[in-house]
């Protein structure tokens, strides 16, 4: 089954969520970051075997471990998504290219 198309009003306020939630984080605000974040979360990356923290998690919890996991083997040089996209009612950021 698909999803209905996003009207504009709501695929704006959904780059609105993703831009504040990468706010949120590049200035490690973790408590804004999990109050922007549906609890039943799906939470991931591409998994890549060089970085421990990919993969997707579930929950906030997910969300914390994700981090968690991030923060202690993994060194952030820069954090400046450029450009976000917005498709259903799913947004992404994406690296400057």
């Amino acid at each position: 089954m698909v999803a209905p198309r996003a009207s504009p009003s709501s695929t704006q306020a959904s780059l609105e969520l993703v831009r504040a939630a990468y706010r949120a984080f590049a200035t490690r605000d973790i408590d804004s970051l999990l109050r922007l974040v549906t609890p039943a979360v799906e939470w991931g990356e591409p998994v890549d075997p060089l970085i421990p923290a990919s993969g997707t998690r579930y929950g906030l919890s997910g969300v914390l471990e994700w981090l968690r996991i991030g923060q202690d083997t993994e060194t952030i040089l820069a954090f400046e998504p450029s450009r976000f996209l917005a498709e259903r009612y799913i947004a992404w950021g994406l690296p400057a290219d």
